[in-house]
Parts: structure tokens; sequence; C-alpha cells
């Protein structure tokens, strides 16, 4: 679990820094919700690393665990999106809009691939 937890860590420092970074570089002036993304993933994707190793003591539970929390990432991750679309959206022009989402999609293709590979790499910390 330390290995998840690190690595979720280290990703969303490095994306808070990138963004900082690239926003000053440019001089983009990103808005508060696209720091509260990675805010986001980082807690859904901690929330289910302490989930599976903490409770899943089997094969079974661990596979239905794994699957449970990955479709509520998927719901959280609509709400999100439709949060997002619902509050402010009508603030911004419609490029900005389309520029968060694929911010945000590729911010959670970003934590899925990573995570994935962590979880069922061969060196992973749980043997069930």
């Amino acid at each position: 679990m330390k290995k998840h937890l690190t690595t979720n860590m280290l990703l969303s420092l490095s994306l808070l820094g990138c963004l900082c970074f690239f926003s000053h570089l440019f001089n983009w002036g990103l808005e508060i919700y696209h720091y509260s993304v990675i805010l986001f993933f980082l807690t859904i994707y901690v929330f289910q690393s302490v989930i599976l190793f903490k409770v899943a003591k089997t094969s079974l539970q661990f596979v239905s665990i794994y699957n449970f929390t990955t479709m509520l990432k998927m719901a959280l991750s609509a709400l999100f999106l439709v949060a997002y679309y619902v509050l402010f959206s009508h603030l911004f022009e419609t490029q900005q809009n389309i520029w968060f989402t694929l911010f945000f999609l590729g911010t959670y293709f970003m934590y899925l691939i990573i995570n994935t590979i962590i979880l069922f790499s061969k060196g992973g910390e749980k043997k069930i």
C-alpha cells in the first residue's frame, strides 16, 4: 500500500508543479478547479488503495472490491464533470470548457494507467 500512496502523492505533486510552472511560464491564468482535479483524483485513488489493501482478504474479495471502486471512481468522475458544467461552464467560453474537459480526461487516464500498472505489476506488495 505504501508504494501506491507514494506513487499517487508523487504523481499529484508532479502534476501540481507542472501546472504551476506552465501557468506562470505561459501566463495561462488557470482557475482553481484545474488544481482541484488533481486533488480529486489523489483523493479517490488513495481511497481505493486503502480500501483494497485493508479490506480485501481473498482474491475474490480483491477483485470484487477493485471492480466496485473502479465503478465508483467512474461515477464520481462523471459527477465532477457534470458539476463543473452546471456550476462553471456559463462563466467561460466554449473553448475553455473544452480545454478543461481535455485536461480532466488526460488527468483521469494518467492516474488510471499509472495506478493499473503499479497495482498489477509482478512486484506487487500484497500476495493474495
